[in-house]
């Protein structure tokens, strides 16, 4: 029981210590208290923001084919901590669809608007940006639709809903709350940040940015001037006249290799602004402004008389633009949402085709809700307060029904995504229509809701299939058994990483990039993973660096989503790669030499004693007498082949990171692979 309920709760294991604890406490109280403690702990903020970060389709690059990076953590960690403090759900959706549009919106509230920003991002050349600006509004109505609506809004985009009572021109005014934001665009370029952006200095780092500014202004005019004072040489005074030729001197040649091309255009792109522009005019048609540029940069740059004067200048100006480059880096900034001024009209798009526009429409909501207030603002404010309106019919409905799949595996309606026609129909509507009614009541208190799931003896009964009831009940729709699942992709890893000591629990902070199969990236383009050292390579699942057109590969093999898009519940397989993935990815390999070293130095002085203590360590019981008979047997094979094959007991032990001075190399690797089979156990990975 406590296994369950700390693994639904925190996404980890209870600790041996933890158990004993639980089990020692005779008190009526003793289950009432373990659920607070759970709902108290840091952990608890990181395992909720994890199902929220998919349905809010979080990531750290921009995705499309350049897929470049962009800085978001700010608004992963205002999710988790969000949930720690037992944000009101209400305040928690209003922040979030239009935290930027509240009266003297905070930091805080400004980061949090980040939910519509997490959307993909197109940056090839060529693209049209309206179409773009298109995509995104649409992106954010269907995501807005499916996460508090649980309605499948999208469908409306070309025509009318096919099942819905959804029209295509509905769909356009509910699209109109989201077609306003200022200063965003299209393709931007590689790794340039996309606006609106909020960029968080400490005081500090803004002093020195307005001293940066103000130490270049000074040098700049102290380059203007002595610029001014050299006097170039006039070349066409040392010419002869050219002869005259009936020949045509201007040759072209196509066959240019592809890296000389792009070695030009990487040479170019580094020159300043003004001097590009410069250069893409013909000498003969350069103005004088454009020659004086170009004379000037000359000056300063290529003319040998006058290196002595500039070179040091120059370094110094180096030095100045270099420091305000990484400052900037050193600076967190995260996109966020900005209102334009004046309201972009909206139009109705035949077939979705931003070039066939229809009629205009107004930003409003379909007609089989109840309307929006009269004189409410006809904005994302308008918007999020009629979506956490009591009277609405689906918004509590539909986050209460995603909190029972948290802790059942599936929800009252097992189609959380869609709440609609093709929906399914609730397995018990009077329960759901309980729930969302008491949610409300309690203030949308999340924790609190969660509470009264978890103590009721629903939740609580054992996952035992009973064959009789099972054929009446295959799917445990009648909910008369706990179900029993596999846990998700961060889960597993962070499960490995707690129970060998591995586990690095930080809250917060840029996203880290562990250890990646080699050659993974070869073929992605010109981005390499840049792998994190120390710490950073085991904290928790959740800050691993979300690359959405190549997803961190073990988290892919176990489902987790590339978040391009909103995913409401992710599919669960189970095929040999998983297995694979268990037994050899490097993190769960150092996690196996960690666990083995950490029961090789305790206190029990037989490998009896030490298995059982490893066991219970990682499933939370002790073995029974045929799983000790099994395992004992796998530790013996492995000392014999260990103590034989030497090199490859160094090989096993080499992979490892905790100190492992004194201990027999062949009894720690003997042990690895005992601890790499309890990991890949199905009790392991399973939550019962």
């Amino acid at each position: 029981m406590i296994r369950r309920l700390t693994l639904d709760l925190t996404g980890l294991p209870p600790t041996g210590s933890e158990i004993d604890r639980f089990l020692s406490d005779k008190s009526l109280r003793a289950y009432e208290r373990l659920v607070d403690r759970l709902l108290s702990s840091q952990h608890y903020g990181k395992r909720m923001a994890q199902t929220w970060l998919d349905l809010a389709r979080f990531g750290d690059t921009n995705g499309y084919e350049n897929d470049s990076e962009r800085s978001m953590w700010l608004y992963r960690d205002w999710v988790i901590n969000a949930f720690n403090t037992n944000m009101p759900f209400d305040r928690f959706a209003l922040e979030q669809v239009a935290g930027d549009l509240l009266p003297h919106a905070s930091t805080s509230q400004q980061i949090a608007s980040g939910f519509n920003r997490n959307t993909t991002y197109n940056e090839e050349g060529g693209s049209d940006p309206e179409e773009f600006q298109v995509v995104y509004a649409v992106e954010r109505a269907s995501t807005t639709g499916t996460v508090f609506l649980g309605l499948t809004l999208g469908c409306a985009q070309c025509h009318e809903h096919k099942y819905d009572p959804i029209s295509q021109e509905e769909f356009y005014s509910f699209y109109a709350f989201f077609n306003s934001v200022d200063g965003e665009k299209g393709a931007q370029g590689h790794d340039i940040p996309l606006p609106p952006l909020l960029v968080l200095s400490t005081p500090q780092q803004k002093a020195e940015s307005q001293q940066l500014v103000k130490d270049l202004e000074t040098l700049d005019k102290k380059i203007a001037a002595e610029v001014a004072k050299v006097k170039l040489p006039q070349p066409a005074s040392r010419t002869t006249p050219p002869k005259p030729t009936d020949k045509d001197h201007d040759g072209y040649f196509d066959n240019q290799s592809a890296w000389e091309t792009h070695a030009k255009q990487h040479l170019l792109s580094k020159l300043p602004k003004a001097v590009q522009n410069a250069l893409k005019v013909e000498p003969g048609d350069r103005d004088a402004k454009q020659k004086t540029t170009l004379a000037n940069h000359f000056i300063r740059f290529g003319y040998s008389p006058a290196r002595k004067i500039f070179t040091p200048l120059n370094k110094r100006h180096k030095t100045l633009t270099d420091r305000q480059g990484k400052l900037k880096t050193l600076t967190p900034s995260t996109m966020v949402m900005k209102e334009m001024p004046k309201r972009r009209p909206a139009f109705l798009l035949l077939r979705g085709d931003f070039q066939q526009k229809g009629a205009e429409v107004e930003p409003n909501v379909p007609a089989i809700f109840k309307a929006l207030p009269e004189g409410a603002p006809r904005n994302r404010l308008g918007l999020a307060r009629w979506l956490i309106d009591p009277e609405h019919p689906l918004t509590a409905r539909v986050v209460v029904n995603r909190l029972w799949t948290r802790f059942f595996g599936a929800g009252l309606v097992r189609t959380p995504e869609d709440f609609g026609v093709r929906g399914e129909f609730p397995t018990h509507p009077g329960l759901l229509d309980w729930l969302a009614v008491e949610f409300m009541r309690i203030g949308w208190n999340v924790k609190a809701l969660q509470k009264q799931i978890v103590m009721s003896a629903t939740y609580r009964q054992a996952s035992r299939y009973d064959q009789a009831i099972g054929r009446r009940d295959p799917y445990n729709r009648l909910l008369t058994r706990q179900n029993r699942f596999r846990l998700s992709a961060e889960s597993i890893r962070d499960t490995a990483l707690a129970v060998s000591g591995l586990l690095d629990d930080r809250i917060g902070g840029p996203s880290v990039y562990p250890f990646q199969p080699d050659g993974y990236y070869s073929d992605k383009g010109r981005w390499k993973w840049p792998q994190s050292t120390g710490r950073d390579l085991y904290r928790r699942g959740l800050y691993t660096f979300w690359r959405r057109t190549t997803t961190y590969p073990s988290f892919q093999i176990f489902d987790a989503p590339t978040r391009e898009l909103c995913t409401v519940q992710r599919p669960r397989t189970n095929t040999p790669l998983q297995a694979l993935v268990t037994l050899n990815e490097r993190t769960f390999v150092q996690a196996a030499h960690a666990l083995a070293a950490r029961v090789l130095r305790g206190a029990d002085n037989s490998d009896t004693l030490r298995l059982d203590r490893a066991f219970r360590v990682v499933v939370g019981r002790r073995p029974d007498k045929s799983e000790q008979k099994i395992l004992g047997g796998i530790l013996e094979s492995q000392l014999k082949h260990y103590r034989r094959d030497t090199k490859a007991a160094q090989a096993l032990v080499a992979q490892g990171t905790v100190d492992s001075k004194g201990l027999d190399p062949a009894a720690l690797a003997a042990w690895t692979s005992l601890a790499n089979v309890l990991l890949n156990l199905d009790e392991t990975i399973t939550r019962e």
